[in-house]
C-alpha cells in the first residue's frame, strides 16, 4: 500500500511504496500492521459511519470514497466492510477512486478490484487510476480529468508514508482541498490524514513559510494563549526563534509541525466559508524499537452550506439563510485543544494486550482475503516490528 507507514531500518524505499509484485504472498509490510488496523477501524469507519447517520445522508444513494490505496485494496475492503455492519447504509453503495502510483501494485489491484464491483452495493462508477498524487499539482493533468468526471467525495483519505510538506505534496493538497470545499456544497464530508511530522523528512522552503502561521500565533490573542497552555515548550520555542528550522528538540518540532499544518488546514476552509472541525488526532511511532511518535492520523470534518442568492431584479423573494459561523480563533482554539489530547497508539495498544489481539485477528483476516498466508503473521509482527501479540 504505496502511502503507509514505513519502517525505514527494516525496509528499502521501493518496498515502502509499496513494489510488492517480487514479495512472497506472506510478505509483511507496514500497513499490515495491528495499529493501521485500529486506526482503520477507530478512525476511518468509525467516523464515516458517524457521517452517514446524519439526516443529510438519509436520501444519497452512493458515499463516495477517494483515497490511496495498495494493491491489496485493505482500505476499501475493510470501510465497505465497516459501512455494511450499520444500518443506515442499508440501500446504499460505496463508489470509490483510488490513485495507485506504482504500476506493479496498479495491476496487481485488479483481481481485488473486480471482486468489490461484482458486489451488488459497489457502484460500477468506482475506478482506479494509475497516477501519482502529485500529479494534482498540475491543473491539466489527466488525475483532474478523472477527479471532475467522478464528483464530489464524501470521504478523502489521504495516507502518506512520509511527510506531506514538501513542494509537491502540500501543493497538491491544497488543490484538491480547494476543489472539493468549492464544489461538496451543502453536505459534510471529511478528510482523513496520514502523515509523518518530523523536521528530517520536512522541506525547508515549506517549514520557513509555516513562518507565517507562527508569525501569527505569538502575536497574541485567545489562540495564541490556548497554543501557550496545551503546548507551552513549542509555544516558547515559537516565540523565541526567528525560524522554525532553527529548532533542535525533536518533539518540539514535532509539535510546532502539528500546530502549522492544522492551523493551516483551518485557515484553507474558513477562507472558502466551509465550516470545519477537527474531530479526531492520533499519534504513533513509525519505529517500536525506537519511539519518536512521528507518525500522525487526523480526521477533519467539513460543510459548505448551501448559500440563497437574492433574485437580481427582486421578482421572486429568497429566503435569506443562516450566516456561516467560521470564527478562525474559536475553530482554532477548539482543534488546538483536541490536539492537546492526541491518542498515542502505541501507548495504548501496549495497556490492552485482548485489543491488539483483536486488532491482529483482524488484520490476518483481511490479509487472508485477500490471499495471504498468515500463519506466522503475529511472530512476525512481534520480532520484526515490536509488538507483543499473543501467539496461542
Amino acid at each position: 500500500m504505496g502511502r503507509f507507514d514505513s519502517d525505514d531500518s527494516l525496509f528499502d524505499v521501493d518496498d515502502v511504496a509499496g513494489k510488492v509484485s517480487h514479495l512472497a504472498p506472506n510478505h509483511f509490510m507496514p500497513w499490515h500492521k495491528p495499529r493501521k488496523q485500529y486506526i482503520r477501524d477507530r478512525q476511518w469507519v468509525e467516523h464515516l459511519v458517524r457521517l452517514i447517520r446524519q439526516s443529510k445522508f438519509k436520501h444519497v444513494d452512493t458515499i463516495n470514497y477517494f483515497g490511496l490505496p495498495g494493491g491489496d485494496l485493505l482500505d476499501i475492503n475493510y470501510i465497505h466492510k465497516g459501512l455494511s455492519r450499520t444500518s443506515k447504509y442499508n440501500g446504499k453503495k460505496l463508489g470509490f477512486h483510488g490513485l495507485i502510483d506504482n504500476v506493479d501494485d496498479y495491476n496487481k489491484a485488479q483481481g481485488e478490484f473486480t471482486k468489490l464491483l461484482d458486489m451488488e452495493d459497489i457502484s460500477n462508477q468506482s475506478r482506479l487510476d494509475n497516477f501519482n498524487f502529485e500529479d494534482l499539482i498540475k491543473h491539466d493533468s489527466a488525475v483532474w480529468a478523472r477527479i471532475k468526471n467522478f464528483g464530489t467525495y464524501h470521504f478523502i483519505n489521504l495516507d502518506f508514508c512520509n511527510n506531506i510538506l514538501t513542494d509537491k505534496t502540500l501543493p497538491s493538497l491544497h488543490y484538491l482541498l480547494q476543489y472539493q470545499m468549492q464544489k461538496a456544497v451543502g453536505m459534510p464530508w471529511l478528510l482523513c490524514i496520514t502523515t509523518r511530522l518530523n523536521k528530517d523528512s520536512a522541506n525547508k522552503n515549506i517549514m520557513e513559510k509555516f513562518q507565517i502561521v507562527i508569525n501569527e500565533v505569538v502575536q497574541g490573542g485567545a489562540l495564541g494563549d490556548k497554543i501557550k497552555s496545551c503546548f507551552n515548550e513549542a509555544y516558547e520555542c515559537m516565540r523565541t526563534l526567528d525560524n522554525l528550522n532553527s529548532a533542535d528538540n525533536k518533539i518540539l518540532v514535532n509539535q510546532i509541525l502539528q500546530i502549522c499544518l492544522v492551523l493551516w488546514i483551518l485557515k484553507s476552509a474558513i477562507a472558502l466559508k466551509n465550516k470545519i472541525e477537527l474531530k479526531s488526532s492520533f499519534k504513533y511511532s513509525v519505529d517500536l524499537f525506537k519511539r519518536e511518535s512521528d507518525m500522525h492520523s487526523f480526521v477533519f470534518s467539513f460543510e459548505k452550506p448551501e448559500e440563497a442568492i437574492p433574485d437580481c431584479i427582486g421578482i421572486v423573494s429568497v429566503k435569506e439563510t443562516e450566516a456561516v459561523n467560521v470564527n478562525y480563533e474559536v475553530l482554532a482554539s477548539s482543534a488546538i485543544d483536541k490536539l492537546s489530547k492526541t491518542l498515542d497508539v502505541d501507548e495504548y495498544l501496549d495497556e490492552r494486550p485482548e485489543e491488539l489481539d483483536k486488532y491482529a485477528n483482524e488484520m490476518m483476516e483481511l490479509l487472508r482475503n485477500c490471499g495471504y498466508d498468515v500463519s506466522g503473521y503475529k511472530k512476525f509482527m512481534n520480532d520484526e516490528y515490536g509488538y507483543k501479540c499473543s501467539l496461542t
